[in-house]
């Protein structure tokens, strides 16, 4: 059975090995090829900075099925100065082939549903030439402006979306 939970110290490999897998295959033509080595390199300092998050703060779910995790979701008060009074969700990764299944919509859902106890507003930071912003889209996102992230020595279009009520 699917099931959505806080996610606990013990999970945090996994939650970072979805990450990078998913690093991997999204980002390939998105993001320079040593940023994204750099992320499997650090594998055991990402664990260790993620089980802090995980332990303090409590932002991050996975969503599992047959206590097998196969996606998870991150999200809380917004990081951009700009956005200060707006929840955010920070991340959302399935492992590849549970992608198109509606997972990601139930973990969209989810964090919706939780930020709304707290915020007025959402968003979402998506690196624009991300296919996922076409699923935020469904989800009731409109992009609201565009901002650069900096990987490296490289600029990176970033769009941020806005969850419509």
């Amino acid at each position: 059975m699917v099931n959505i939970r806080q996610a606990k110290i013990e999970d945090t490999e996994k939650i970072v090995d979805i990450n990078i897998n998913s690093w991997i295959s999204t980002y390939k033509d998105i993001v320079p090829k040593d940023v994204i080595e750099k992320r499997k390199t650090n594998r055991n300092e990402i664990i260790n900075r993620w089980k802090k998050k995980i332990e303090e703060d409590q932002s991050f779910y996975v969503i599992e099925d047959n206590q097998e995790i196969f996606g998870f979701v991150s999200f809380g008060n917004s990081y951009n100065e700009k956005y200060k009074d707006y929840g955010e969700i920070y991340s959302l990764y399935l492992k590849d082939n549970y992608c198109g299944h509606g997972y990601g919509k139930k973990l969209i859902e989810f964090a919706i549903s939780k930020l709304k106890e707290k915020y007025h507003n959402i968003i979402v930071c998506c690196l624009t030439d991300n296919s996922a912003i076409n699923f935020y889209q469904k989800q009731g996102a409109k992009p609201i402006e565009n901002t650069f992230k900096k990987y490296d020595d490289k600029k990176l279009k970033l769009t941020i979306l806005k969850f419509e009520k």
